[in-house]
C-alpha cells in the first residue's frame, strides 16, 4: 500500500469547490483529514479490489483517495454539475495522467445556390425563409419536449473514467435501477464512503444519506460516513433500530474554513466521528 505521506501529498492536489453552494452544505474535506480517515480505514478493512459508491462525491475527494488505496470499482454520485466538472478534472490529473476527453463534434452544413436570375433568387429566399421558420418552430418543439425529459431524467450526465464512473444525479432520486442502466447489470457494492452534509440546513439529510447507501451495499458490506460527534447517540439508536451495527471508527477534529459571506471567523473547529454501518 502506498506510503501515507505520499498519500497525503497527493490528494493536497484535489481541487476544491469554486463556488460552494450552501443549500448542499458544500465543504470540502481537507487533504490531512482525507488522507488519515483513508488510510485508517483501509489498513482495518482495505479498500484494495473492493467496490465502492460515493455519495456527494463533491469534487472527488474521497472517490480519489479510494482508488489510489486499490479500490477497482466506484460509482461517485453528485447533485452539482459544476462540482462533479471539478471531480473529473481531478481525477483525470491525479489517477489517468493519459486520460483524454471526448469531444463531440457537431457538423453544420451549410448550402449554396448559385442563381444567376433575380426573381429566381428572390422566389428561393422567401422558400428559405418559410423553411427557416419552420425549422425553428421544430427545434422549439423539441427544446420543449427536451427540457421536460430532462427534468423527468433521474440521471443527467455518465462520465466513465476507467474504473471511476462520476454520475450527476440526485441522490436521493438514485435507485437500484439507475445503477442496473449505468453498468448494465444489477449489481451491489463492498462499501459506500460518505461526506454527508451535518443537516445544518436540511434537518435529518445526513440520516438520509446513509439510509440510500444502504440500499446499494452488499450483504455484510459496510458504510463509512462521517458525522457530528453531537449527533452520535441519535443515530446509533436509530441505525440500530433500523438492524444495523453501528461502531465509532475513531473521533476527529474537522477544521472548516470560511467558504461563505456570511461566515465571520476564518475557520470552525467541530468534532466528527467515522461511523461503520453493517448489517447485523
Amino acid at each position: 500500500m502506498i506510503k501515507l505521506k505520499q498519500f497525503e501529498s497527493i490528494l493536497q492536489q484535489v481541487k476544491d469547490f469554486e463556488e460552494p453552494k450552501i443549500k448542499y452544505e458544500q465543504y470540502c474535506t481537507n487533504s490531512h483529514l482525507a488522507s488519515h480517515i483513508l488510510y485508517n480505514i483501509a489498513t482495518k478493512f482495505g479498500f484494495e479490489e473492493k467496490s465502492v459508491i460515493d455519495l456527494g462525491c463533491g469534487t472527488g475527494m474521497l472517490t480519489i483517495g479510494c482508488s489510489i488505496l486499490g479500490a477497482n470499482q466506484i460509482l461517485s454520485v453528485e447533485i452539482d454539475p459544476n462540482a462533479l466538472e471539478i471531480a473529473k478534472e481531478n481525477i483525470s490529473d491525479l489517477i489517468f495522467e493519459d486520460s483524454s476527453n471526448s469531444e463531440e463534434e457537431d457538423g453544420d452544413e451549410e448550402e449554396e445556390d448559385g442563381v444567376e436570375e433575380e426573381e429566381q433568387e428572390q422566389e428561393e429566399e422567401e422558400e428559405e425563409e418559410e423553411q427557416e421558420q419552420e425549422q425553428e418552430q421544430e427545434q422549439e418543439q423539441k427544446e420543449e419536449q427536451n427540457s421536460e425529459n430532462e427534468e423527468q431524467k433521474v440521471i443527467k450526465e455518465i462520465i466513465s473514467l476507467d474504473d471511476i464512473t462520476l454520475v450527476e444525479c440526485d441522490v436521493f432520486k438514485l435507485t437500484q435501477k439507475e445503477i442496473i442502466e449505468i453498468y448494465g447489470e444489477d449489481i451491489r457494492f463492498d462499501c459506500a464512503i460518505l461526506n454527508p452534509p451535518f443537516g445544518t440546513k436540511i434537518k435529518g439529510v445526513d440520516v438520509k444519506f446513509v439510509t440510500k447507501a444502504l440500499e446499494f451495499i452488499k450483504p455484510g458490506g459496510s458504510v463509512f460516513s462521517f458525522h457530528k460527534t453531537t449527533t452520535r447517540k441519535f443515530l446509533i439508536k436509530h441505525f440500530t433500530n433500523m438492524g444495523y451495527n453501528v461502531d465509532v471508527l475513531f473521533q476527529v477534529k474537522f477544521d472548516l474554513p470560511k467558504s461563505y459571506k456570511f461566515h465571520r471567523k476564518k475557520n470552525v473547529e467541530i468534532m466528527v466521528d467515522i461511523l461503520h454501518i453493517t448489517k447485523k
